[in-house]
C-alpha cells in the first residue's frame, strides 16, 4: 500500500454534493428533529420484520451529532464509523482542493485489495448480526 499522485479528482470532488446533502439533512434535523424519525422506515423490516443493515442508522448520526459516540455505535456501529471515515474524508477533500500538494491516491496490491474486500464483507456481516441482535 502506498500512497501515489492522484489519479483523477472525482472521488475527491464527489464529497462536496454530499456534503451539501448531509448538511441540508442537518438543518432539516435542526427545524423539526422529529421529521427525520418519521421518515425514517426500512421497507425490509416493515415487509419480513428483518432489519436490514442500516437499521438504526438515523438513530445513530443524530446520536453522533450530540456526541454520545457510544449511543452512536449501540444504535449501529458501521453507521457510526462511516459517519466519522466520511467527515475525515471531507477534510481530506477540502484540504486536498485548497492546497494541491496534498492531493494523493491509495494504491493497493492485489493481496491488499483480496484483504479489504473480506474486510468490507466480514464488518458488514457482523454489523448486520448486531443489528438483527439489537432490533430482537
Amino acid at each position: 500500500m502506498k500512497l501515489i499522485p492522484e489519479n483523477g479528482p472525482w472521488p475527491r470532488l464527489l464529497v462536496f454534493p454530499l456534503m451539501l446533502l448531509a448538511v441540508s439533512g442537518l438543518g432539516l434535523a435542526r427545524l423539526n428533529p422529529n421529521l427525520i424519525y418519521r421518515l425514517a422506515h426500512c421497507p425490509l423490516r416493515d415487509t419480513t420484520g428483518l432489519p436490514c443493515l442500516t437499521c438504526g442508522g438515523t438513530h445513530s448520526v443524530v446520536a453522533l451529532m450530540r456526541g454520545d459516540f457510544t449511543v452512536s455505535m449501540m444504535a449501529n456501529p458501521l453507521v457510526s464509523l462511516g459517519t466519522v471515515l466520511f467527515l475525515i474524508w471531507a477534510l481530506y477533500a477540502l484540504l486536498a482542493t485548497i492546497l494541491p500538494r496534498f492531493r494523493r491516491s491509495l494504491e493497493l496490491l492485489e493481496h491488499e485489495k483480496r484483504a479489504a474486500k473480506i474486510l468490507v464483507t466480514l464488518l458488514l456481516i457482523g454489523n448486520w448480526v448486531w443489528v438483527i441482535a439489537q432490533f430482537r
